[in-house]
């Protein structure tokens, strides 16, 4: 009987067939991992971006407290997000809410500020 050296055509076909499948779940998990982490960038900014309107809202409250009635609302476009800014008064504290989005992501941040320099 004579041995044999190597694998057949049909073997290769079926080694083939079993690594492709076993690929097929990997490489949806790669792409899954590229959106999530992209959408985390994303959210990531939104969040920056609101943090620092709200510091700097926060930083000109002053100025807000000479012209502000009861509440304000201000609506800008930067950096790719628009941000909506609230401003309200009661007594000496004022409540700063941003809103930032785009087509991707909402960011709502809130906070409340006393006005100490009537």
């Amino acid at each position: 009987m004579k041995s044999q050296n190597g694998m057949t055509l049909i073997e290769i076909m079926v080694v083939m067939v079993i690594i492709s499948i076993a690929l097929i779940p990997m490489m949806h998990m790669f792409t899954f991992n590229f959106q999530t982490l992209s959408t985390s960038k994303e959210k990531y900014e939104a969040i920056l971006k609101a943090q620092e309107i709200l510091e700097r809202e926060k930083n000109n409250i002053n100025t807000f407290a000479s012209n502000l009635q009861s509440s304000a609302i201000y609506v800008r476009k930067e950096d790719g997000f628009i941000s909506e800014i609230t401003v309200s008064q009661k007594d000496i504290l004022y409540t700063i809410a941003v809103k930032v989005y785009n087509e991707n992501q909402n960011v709502q941040l809130i906070t409340k500020v006393g006005n100490y320099h009537e």
